[in-house]
């Protein structure tokens, strides 16, 4: 399995900057709300009918969402470059952060005595 390790480690160092922009974007979307938004007693009862709607929601699109990230790349939609400007943005920047991590020592370097 050590051998699987520095791949790993590329990877995850390459998705961190897409994980931040998903993250900052809803948080972005929840406290525009939240700060809008008189506190309402429904909503913590509201918030598992979300989840289920959206575990359908997932379930449903699962297939289609390759199609539609496709075509999100394909036309003209209203905010289509800045959404795929901050996609290219994020990956470039976990390309570079993988890259660059690359240099530093590890303790999970591979030894010479095999897996």
């Amino acid at each position: 399995m050590r051998r699987y390790l520095p791949l790993h480690v590329v990877v995850g160092f390459l998705v961190i900057p897409p994980v931040l922009l998903k993250l900052g974007s809803v948080g972005y979307r929840f406290a525009r709300y939240y700060m809008k938004e008189a506190r309402i007693a429904v909503h913590h009862g509201s918030s598992y009918v979300w989840f289920v709607a959206a575990a359908i929601h997932v379930v449903n699109y699962a297939r289609r969402a390759p199609y539609l990230a496709m075509a999100d790349w394909r036309d003209h939609l209203r905010g289509t470059f800045t959404r795929q400007s901050l996609v290219v943005a994020s990956l470039v920047a976990g390309g570079v952060l993988a890259v660059a991590m690359l240099s530093f020592s590890s303790p999970f370097a591979l030894s010479s005595g095999g897996d």
